[in-house]
Formats: structure tokens, sequence, C-alpha cells
């Protein structure tokens, strides 16, 4: 199971079967270097002229998907706005919004372009909406390359998180909290049910005074949450025995998976080549 939560929700349902908790495979994912990360940043009109906070912008049927919508009693879009308007002024930062879907599964641009519209000119100065069509990849490393993070998706916190990048979260997915949970940031995620806009800026603020330790502990969490991720190749392992042209994994079932975080997750890669070759 991906998280401790999905664990226990089973459990209540009285399933009885052992899981292994693990974690979600998108910790494996290399991000392109720096170098290039910036340069797509600058393409997107990012200035590096002062601090880059990151964001991701979800609307209220996404971010809180259980159907408590209505039990929120402030407008989810008119706190986004004045998140964002508070981050941008309070923090002396720019604010780069990282739309992550697209139809029919939800429309992150339109709702960031929803959010932006709402907002006057002078704060408008200092957003950059990022509107191309990007690789994973290419998305964790411009999201490494913030200061700070807010999220409002699993994915871009395990982005920013494994890119050591300090991260609240705003969701109310069992997924983000167990998630968080399993970095050691649980501290930092905030309920959409329960979302303040000043208990969110005093989060903020608290944890812009801690980043730099938040970094190095973020840094120290890495080499275990690849564990955790890999942990997911030993059932893949025991598979991939069973083919009948192992030569093709080069050598990778051969002996078995080594301990190494690096080796196991290149076994993932000529796994995945092998069964979409095949």
């Amino acid at each position: 199971m991906r998280e401790a939560l999905s664990v226990k929700t089973l459990a209540q349902l009285g399933v009885k079967t052992d899981y292994e908790v693990t974690t979600d495979w998108a910790i494996l994912l290399y991000p392109v270097d720096a170098a290039e990360a910036k340069s797509i940043l600058r393409k997107e009109g990012v200035p590096f002229q002062r601090r880059q906070f990151g964001i991701n912008l979800r609307d209220i049927r996404a971010v809180n998907p259980e159907g408590y919508a209505d039990r929120i009693h402030t407008p989810y879009l008119d706190n986004m706005k004045q998140l964002v308007e508070r981050v941008i002024g309070d923090m002396d930062a720019d604010l780069v919004i990282f739309p992550m879907s697209c139809p029919p599964a939800s429309n992150d641009l339109a709702f960031a372009d929803q959010v932006v519209a709402k907002l006057p000119g002078f704060i408008r100065r200092h957003i950059y909406l990022v509107r191309g069509d990007y690789t994973p990849s290419q998305l964790k490393g411009m999201m490494g390359q913030m200061e700070m993070f807010i999220s409002t998706r699993l994915h871009p916190s395990i982005f920013a998180i494994t890119s050591s990048v300090p991260t609240l979260t705003i969701h109310d997915h069992l997924k983000v909290e167990g998630f968080m949970k399993l970095a050691g940031m649980d501290d930092w995620h905030v309920s959409a049910r329960r979302f303040s806009i000043d208990t969110v800026m005093k989060k903020i603020r608290v944890m812009f005074e801690q980043r730099i330790g938040m970094v190095q502990q973020l840094k120290n969490q890495q080499v275990r949450l690849i564990e955790r991720a890999t942990a997911n190749l030993l059932p893949i392992e025991q598979i991939a025995r069973g083919f009948s042209r192992p030569d093709r994994l080069q050598g990778a079932d051969r002996g078995g998976i080594t301990s190494n975080p690096l080796r196991k997750a290149q076994f993932h890669v000529r796994l995945t080549f092998y069964i979409h070759s095949d």
C-alpha cells in the first residue's frame, strides 16, 4: 500500500490481508538538471530577481473529493485568491504557478486563470503561470528551483519534497496526508475543510524562518523515501524471474536486485521497457 492511512481504512472495512506499506513510485523520478530547469523557467518569464515560491492550484472539487465542499464556510476560490495575494505581499516573493492536470480529469490552468483574474495588477506582475507542456522530469526540476512550495495535489508535493523544497499541502485526500506523514512533514498539511488564510500564512511564515534546517531535514529523508518506493520492486522481481527471456533484463533479475536504491530504480526502468516492448 502507498501509505499507512490506506491500510487503516482497509482494516476498518474488515479486510484481513496483510499489506506492506511502501510509497508512491513518483519518488523515483529523476528531475532534469538545474541548468535546464532554470532555462525553462526563464522561457516562462520567471526573472529570478526575487525569492521564488511555487504553488499548484486545483479547484475545490479536486482537493476536497469526498463531497465536503458544502461544509467549507468560506469560498475556496476567494481563499486561493487571498492566499496568492498574501504570499506575494507578505513574503516579498514572486509566485510560480504549476498546473498539473488538464481536462477531462480537471483543469488546473483554467482554475489558476480564474484566481489570477481576481487579483490587482500590482500583484499579477509577480505571478508566473507555467503554460507550456512539460514532462514530469522537467516539472520536478522546475519545482526544485523554488525556495518553498504550496501544493494542492499529491505529485507536486512529492516532486517538491524529494527535491528538498519545504512544502505545505492543502488537501483532504488520505494519500496526501499519508505522504506528508511518511516524509515527516505532517505538521505542514492543512485540510481544505478547515482552510483559514491566517492559519496557512502563519505556517508559511514559520516554514520560511525554519527553511534552512528543513531543507537539511528533507535531504536526510531522501534515502529512506527511495528505499520505501523501491520496495515495490520486490514482487516485480519475483514475476520477472518467471519470464521466458530474462536476458532482456540485462542481468537485473539474476542473483536478485541489489540493495542499492539507484540500481533498483534502474531495474524498474529496464523491466518497464521490457514489458512495453513485448
